[in-house]
């Protein structure tokens, strides 16, 4: 079908674009034509009217055109099939395909674009107005490629709403038991694809899961900010003397009970503020501390604030340590770089009269790739401290 719609960029704003950046944003275009609709495909062109790529369309948004190729082609099944396909590849070589994050957004060429799969079942999330017009196509793609027994949706994130979207939640397809057992370094894991956090499960911590092996053989333990209690299980595995699990939520540590039994394992579980805990407690009390909070950056409004808050809160961890304890810390704000994420760590080592060794960083699974245009993607952030002396 021809693409009746087209955009044109403002001189030399096409550089980044053909080095492979995703987004193109209003201030960046000249000129707008065409038969345009919200989620349309365009033609991109420069300012000399030479050909740049082809991407879907929100004037509604900020990012007004998101890519999906610099090729002139179609944007059809057969193009929809073979970004599915390329991403369950990688899946498939990686090892992971059972249990992964099967399709990350621009990461996989796909905008927009969410999907976990857990075991036979898929849960999919949609988040732009451009991924809501090819839909269809994707779950064609999906039901052809991976064949799952079944789909659920959970578009109902933030972005649909700056999209100018209605959340949509709900089976695609026949329902299906949405309480699902994956499996993860040898342990089981209940997910909860209708009521658990975004899209059920944080495969983007896998590696970190395991990488704690290193750290806990005989220690005593706390898991701050436990979720539905993987860490904590790990922890277990891998030889820890005890584990103390903490949240806010309830219904997490309900969650993360369940999944102890099913393992035949047993922690302490504690519903609290993460803050106020380690307030609570006294130094030497654990030997190792994890801490893996939800974003504290939500926009760049909130950058100083939760600066602040992830230094009070590693300060507060770093006090409570004895020498040779370890800090397990994590940041997954996609606003707050490497860089300032150390600084931050910096800053609380300081301030709770620690000093500390950098043992290890580390950044989310390899199931959530990312373009080396758009490293904010990078929004998993993983550093091991030391307190010495």
């Amino acid at each position: 079908m021809e693409i009746k719609a087209y955009i044109k960029l403002k001189p030399n704003e096409e550089v980044n674009i053909l080095k492979g950046f995703p987004w193109i944003y209003k201030n960046e275009v000249k000129e707008i034509g065409g038969e345009i609709s919200s989620g349309g495909i365009v033609k991109v062109y420069d300012s000399n009217s030479k050909f740049v790529g082809i991407g879907y369309i929100n004037l509604a948004s900020k990012i007004v055109v998101r890519m999906l190729t610099l090729d002139d082609c179609e944007i059809n099944q057969a193009f929809i099939t073979n970004r599915v396909l390329q991403a369950v590849c990688l899946r498939k070589d990686l090892g992971i395909y059972d249990a992964c994050r099967l399709i990350f957004s621009e990461g996989d060429l796909l905008p927009g674009v969410i999907v976990d799969k857990f075991n036979d079942y898929l849960v999919i999330e949609i988040a732009t107005y451009g991924a809501e017009r090819l839909k269809e196509l994707i779950i064609n793609a999906l039901v052809d490629i991976v064949k799952p027994l079944g789909i659920y949706e959970r578009s109902d994130g933030q972005n649909r709403k700056k999209e100018g979207l209605e959340p949509h939640i709900g089976f695609i397809g026949d329902e299906f038991d949405p309480n699902i057992i994956i499996e993860e370094h040898g342990l089981k894991v209940e997910v909860d694809i209708l009521n658990g956090q975004k899209t059920g499960y944080f495969f983007d911590q896998r590696n970190n899961r395991e990488l704690i092996s290193k750290y806990v053989n005989g220690k005593k333990v706390l898991d701050c900010c436990t979720h539905t209690g993987s860490f904590s299980m790990h922890a277990l595995k891998y030889g820890a003397e005890s584990v103390t699990a903490v949240d806010i939520s309830n219904t997490a540590l309900l969650q993360t009970k369940k999944n102890l039994m099913l393992n035949n394992m047993e922690a302490t579980l504690v519903e609290s503020d993460a803050f106020m805990y380690l307030d609570s407690i006294e130094k030497g009390t654990f030997d190792v501390i994890i801490l893996d909070p939800p974003a504290f950056i939500k926009n760049t409004q909130s950058f100083d604030s939760g600066c602040a808050g992830y230094a009070k809160l590693n300060t507060k961890a770093l006090s409570k340590l004895n020498q040779g304890g370890i800090l397990i810390t994590f940041s997954c704000s996609g606003l707050l770089k490497a860089e300032d994420f150390l600084e931050v760590l910096n800053v609380a080592s300081k301030k709770s009269g620690a000093s500390t060794q950098l043992l290890d960083f580390r950044l989310q699974a390899e199931d959530h790739p990312m373009l080396l245009e758009r490293l904010e993607k990078m929004y998993l952030k993983c550093a091991v401290l030391r307190v010495v002396k």
